[in-house]
């Protein structure tokens, strides 16, 4: 495009326009090239990132129990036993015909078979222990624990009872000392094959024997 000019010497010439950049060729390219390059920022920044725990693929692991029968151990007369999360000893075993303080006594059918032993809480939490926890085991048969028994057996001549071994909740880290008694035949105190059975816990099916000769 040409426009006329007129000179100092009062001449008038034609002289070619010069176009804006904005308007020139080179200038529109690199507009267009810039336009695209940001479009396709856009759309890359837009796409989810495997890398992002909000969008990525979650990953779900499998592992494999293996659950092993429970299989009573043993362990001899006077020595701890742990089962789970108890641990007892036997310190000492007697017999009587009666148990009780020196005012109030309770008499057997059969013989009393008397256990003292202290019993360890080595859990986290309270465990509750309860006189069901213990059976004798002879010649293929099962003596509970006599509950009655046991209370008179524990309790001071004040009428005080320490421990009942009667539903009693035991701390973690704590030890209950006391007797439990047993009303069984006189033929199982002359056994050399009788156990103490004991268990995890009340109405806990985790079982151990403990050897009694």
């Amino acid at each position: 495009m040409k426009r006329k000019v007129t000179g100092e010497n009062g001449k008038t010439y034609l002289v070619k326009e010069k176009k804006p950049f904005y308007k020139r060729g080179w200038f529109i390219i690199l507009a267009i090239f810039i336009v695209l390059g940001g479009i396709g920022n856009a759309l890359s920044d837009s796409t989810p990132s495997a890398e992002n725990p909000s969008t990525a693929k979650s990953s779900t692991q499998t592992h494999k129990v293996t659950v092993k029968e429970n299989t009573p151990e043993t362990t001899a007369l006077g020595d701890v036993a742990s089962i789970g999360k108890m641990s007892y000893k036997v310190y000492n075993q007697s017999y009587s015909k009666k148990v009780g303080n020196a005012y109030l006594k309770t008499e057997a059918t059969g013989i009393y078979y008397v256990l003292s032993i202290a019993a360890r809480n080595n859990s986290t939490e309270a465990v509750t222990v309860d006189t069901s926890g213990f059976k004798i085991i002879n010649n293929g048969k099962t003596y509970s624990a006599d509950a009655e028994a046991t209370m008179q057996a524990n309790q001071a001549n004040d009428g005080s009872i320490k421990h009942s071994f009667f539903l009693e909740s035991l701390n973690p880290d704590q030890v209950m000392h006391g007797y439990i008694v047993f009303d069984v035949p006189f033929s199982v105190l002359k056994s050399s094959s009788r156990q103490l059975e004991v268990s995890n816990g009340f109405l806990d099916y985790k079982k151990g024997t403990m050897e009694l000769n």
